[in-house]
C-alpha cells in the first residue's frame, strides 16, 4: 500500500493486522482502491514505487510465527494451504504454493511465482531457505513493528506521520477457534520452527522447544 497523502509505504504481510492499518491510512479499502497492490513483497514495492521509495516512510508488521500460523489456519487455510494432519499443523500444501525449501510467500491471486524468483538478483538481501518474513522483506525499511505491540506501534506511526493515534483493533479476526492441543503439539512446533527458522532470530521471537 502507498499513501501519497501521508507519504508512507506499507508492506502488508497477511494476518499481522495489516487491514486495520490500511483502513486507518487509506480513505478507500485496499481491495477496492488497488487490490493488486495489497500484498506486495518489499522488492515488488520498491520497484513499483521507486519514484517515492527513498522519500516515504516505509514500514511493516511481523507476528509470532506460532500465532500467525494458527491465524492462517483458522481463517484462510484454503488459500494459504495450511492444514491439520494427525493432530498437528501441516505445511505441505503451503510449501507447494510458496516454494520449498525456500518459502517466498506472496499473493498468488495477482503474481506469478516465477516473476518473483526472477527478482532475486535485484534484492538487497537474497532469498533464503527457512524464512518467511525474511523473503518478503528483502529490502531495507524504516521500521519493522510487531503485531504484539500494535497500539504502541500505532502511536509511533502517528507521530511520524503527524496524525492523531486511533485505538486500533485487529479488524479481520479469526473465524473459528482452534483446539489448543494442535498448537501445543511437538509436531506443530517443529514444523513452525523449521519454516520460520531464520525469522525467529532476525525478528527477535522466542523459539519454543518441542
Amino acid at each position: 500500500m502507498i499513501s501519497h497523502q501521508h507519504r508512507c509505504i506499507f508492506i502488508h504481510i497477511p494476518r499481522t493486522a495489516g487491514t486495520s492499518i490500511e483502513d486507518w491510512l487509506s480513505p478507500d479499502p485496499q481491495w477496492r482502491a488497488s487490490p493488486e497492490e495489497k500484498h506486495l513483497t518489499s522488492i515488488q514495492a520498491r520497484r513499483l514505487y521507486r519514484v517515492y521509495w527513498d522519500d516515504y516512510f516505509k514500514f511493516t508488521f511481523v507476528r509470532s510465527p506460532y500465532t500467525r500460523s494458527a491465524s492462517l489456519l483458522s481463517r484462510y487455510s484454503s488459500f494459504y494451504g495450511v492444514g491439520i494432519k494427525k493432530g498437528a499443523i501441516h505445511f505441505g500444501k503451503y510449501k507447494a504454493r510458496f516454494g520449498s525449501p525456500m518459502t517466498l510467500e506472496h499473493d498468488l491471486r495477482f503474481y506469478r511465482y516465477n516473476e518473483l524468483l526472477e527478482l532475486d538478483s535485484f534484492c538487497e538481501r537474497p532469498y533464503r531457505p527457512h524464512s518467511v518474513y525474511g523473503n518478503i522483506l528483502t529490502e531495507s525499511l524504516d521500521k519493522v513493528y510487531r503485531f504484539e505491540d500494535l497500539q504502541d506501534a500505532v502511536v509511533d506511526i502517528a507521530e511520524r506521520l503527524r496524525l492523531p493515534a486511533p485505538r486500533l483493533a485487529h479488524r479481520v479476526a479469526a473465524l473459528k477457534a482452534l483446539d489448543p492441543g494442535i498448537l501445543q503439539s511437538s509436531r506443530s512446533i517443529q514444523r513452525v520452527n523449521k519454516l520460520y527458522a531464520n525469522d525467529f532470530e532476525v525478528y527477535g521471537y522466542e523459539r519454543i522447544l518441542p
